[in-house]
């Protein structure tokens, strides 16, 4: 028998399909129930010359930045939508956190650089300690992200190349079963683990049930800062914040705040 403090309790997933399949394994571990709810999914981008023009000349930057999985994944794919071998790349590559560099070297990536606190932030002032100035750095990222990692390394004397490989779009397909669980009132937890998923929640319960009366003895976790001030400005109130910037620290803290309730 589990004696986790997450037992029995239903825990909201609303990462991507395929990171809410393994995120569900790791809730099931604890004794809790996953309900997948993808309020997102990625889809690559079209590559323009220019950005095809880069993919050819990879081994021409000091450091490539990856700041989440997904960049490594869709980094890959377009490496092989272009015919060019991962295996030639010898560029550094430096990770912001354990699970983007885990999606790095599943790939056969060697990672030079992990922060020890997983924020872009962090992996910024890391690589500022590392690199000379000058040192030219390439960042590949979702259509939308924020721009203070570039800015940063940029105002540090860096040359830094953004490469636009994914979007993020609303997923619409678990949207109405997902409203029927919060009207209902069998969601004990929702988890975020980006800004754009709280958007997206929004964005695709609010018009089926009245979000804020279902969400009012449901505990919120987010990720990290980032994602809790995304809560903010969406009017949710997040409970709880991890220590660790990952999935499995939502669920530690999860722990923790059903622990203190109970």
């Amino acid at each position: 028998m589990n004696d986790s403090p997450l037992s029995g309790k239903v825990i909201c997933i609303t990462r991507s399909l395929e990171q809410a399949t393994k995120s569900a394994e790791l809730v099931k571990k604890r004794g809790a129930i996953p309900f997948i709810f993808p309020v997102i999914k990625q889809v690559a981008t079209e590559l323009d010359e220019a950005s095809k023009k880069i993919l050819k000349n990879l081994n021409s930057y000091d450091y490539i930045i990856f700041t989440s999985a997904n960049a490594v994944r869709f980094f890959s794919e377009a490496l092989n939508r272009e015919g060019i071998e991962l295996n030639d790349l010898q560029t550094r590559i430096a990770c912001v956190g354990p699970q983007t560099a885990a999606q790095a070297e599943i790939l056969g990536l060697t990672v030079s650089i992990v922060p020890d606190e997983f924020l872009g932030a962090s992996l910024e002032n890391l690589l500022i300690k590392t690199l000379k100035p000058g040192s030219s750095i390439l960042y590949p990222r979702p259509k939308k992200a924020s721009r203070d990692i570039k800015k940063g390394l940029e105002d540090s004397g860096y040359r830094v190349d953004e490469l636009i490989i994914y979007e993020t779009v609303a997923d619409e397909t678990f949207a109405d079963k997902a409203a029927s669980a919060f009207a209902e009132r069998t969601i004990d937890a929702v988890t975020f683990a980006s800004g754009s998923a709280v958007k997206n929640f929004i964005y695709l319960l609010s018009s089926r049930i009245d979000l804020k009366t279902c969400l009012e003895n449901v505990l919120v976790a987010v990720i990290g800062p980032s994602t809790e001030k995304a809560a903010a400005k969406y009017g949710i109130k997040v409970d709880v914040v991890p220590d660790e910037f990952t999935f499995s620290g939502m669920l530690d803290a999860l722990e923790k705040a059903f622990s203190a309730i109970e």
